[in-house]
């Protein structure tokens, strides 16, 4: 069932050096992905080189974009980096829509060029990963459950009960009902700042020991839950599951892990990253920085983007190094769904505090299909 538990990566504070290590690795790997392309690796330079040795131009050289501004009225700036030394230039017209569609820290090949006294930015090509040509589908119909941001508080836990009487009053398909072999719940089960976290995770035990023993459920924790507020992030204490650590078939595990239902590979992700990717790329649709963050291989490609703890032994745990059938994430509130080259992926809204159009709050996928049908309760609005 768990291929890979992200909670699990060890957490260390004495490694200042860790993130430059880090940066210089995803440099490595983008040194790799450009040489399966026959013969661009031999006309890129790397920028001390490119100081010292290129005149006039046009050179490439692959680096990562540390720093955007504005230079001047009308004329962008920016500073790329590679392993051994950085670079300001200037950016051309041209160039300036393919620059603003870079995230900082994000690998690509700069093709440059010297402009008087300055180094311009002519072209700016990105590296991002194609994903799977080949995905995996259950071979039988078997039913998934996505559900996140509860935010519960002790005592009440409204949106889980209205959905779990659904499946056991027979309120939805049949089909489904017959079929429903898997339930996640994505993280922020709890309310932020809950007084007592036990007795929510308790409410949220009663509800789920509801479920048929043969349904699995698989449980992530949000940055409101009780667990340490770090990527990658431990799964919720056990001195607050009570009741919710002694139900049948129940994993909890990190944010974010790898599952396995049915064959299909399922990255869970609470989503902090998300909603910051969403603002640096101006898109207002979950899945498509989720698209973005899976052709980068990382969920965290922007190293200094964070209002929460990464510890730099921990960024291992934030790489791709698979990729899922299904990437899933909560925390922005908002419902998605996007198939994008063979990977579906997917975000729920929350019960409590839904952002977008109003819909019914879980996410119920047909692993044999990829189809994705919204249902339980429509979140209420405040």
């Amino acid at each position: 069932m768990v291929i890979e538990d992200g909670g699990k990566f060890p957490l260390s504070y004495s490694d200042p050096g860790g993130l430059r290590d880090h940066l210089a690795k995803r440099l490595g790997m983008a040194r790799m992905a450009t040489q399966r392309r026959a013969g661009e690796l031999d006309a890129i330079s790397d920028v001390k080189k490119s100081m010292e040795e290129k005149k006039g131009g046009p050179w490439n050289v692959l680096a990562v974009m540390l720093e955007r501004h504005v230079w001047r009225p009308g004329r962008l700036e920016i500073v790329i980096e590679d392993e051994a030394d950085a670079l300001r230039v200037i950016v051309s017209k041209d160039a300036e829509k393919d620059v603003a569609s870079l995230l900082l820290d994000e690998p690509a090949i700069f093709h440059l060029e010297e402009r008087g006294r300055r180094i311009m930015v002519r072209h700016v090509e990105k590296l991002g990963a194609a994903f799977r040509s080949n995905p995996f589908r259950s071979s039988r119909r078997v039913y998934a459950a996505f559900m996140s941001d509860l935010h519960c508080k002790e005592g009440s836990c409204e949106g889980l009960e209205k959905f779990v009487h659904q499946v056991l009053g027979g309120e939805l398909e049949w089909d489904i009902i017959r079929n429903l072999s898997y339930f996640v719940i994505g993280g922020d089960m709890a309310e932020c700042g809950c007084e007592d976290p036990h007795d929510v995770y308790n409410e949220v035990g009663r509800i789920l020991a509801r479920l048929p023993d043969s349904i699995v459920k698989v449980i992530i924790p949000g940055e409101c839950d009780a667990a340490p507020n770090i990527l990658p992030q431990p799964s919720i204490e056990r001195r607050f599951r009570g009741i919710l650590g002694e139900i049948p078939n129940t994993y909890l595990v990190g944010n974010p892990s790898l599952v396995s239902m049915s064959g299909v590979r399922v990255l869970l992700y609470h989503g902090q990253t998300v909603l910051k990717t969403m603002e640096y790329l101006g898109v207002e649709r979950p899945a498509l920085a989720m698209r973005r963050l899976l052709s980068l291989r990382s969920l965290v490609p922007i190293f200094g983007m964070r209002d929460y703890t990464i510890f730099s032994s921990g960024m291992e745990g934030l790489e791709l190094t698979t990729v899922p059938d299904i990437f899933y994430a909560g925390h922005t509130h908002m419902a998605d769904a996007l198939r994008s080259e063979n990977v579906l992926f997917l975000s729920t809204p929350s019960w409590s505090n839904s952002r977008g159009p109003r819909v019914p709050n879980v996410a119920i996928v047909n692993l044999s299909s990829m189809d994705v049908l919204w249902r339980g309760p429509i979140s209420f609005e405040d």
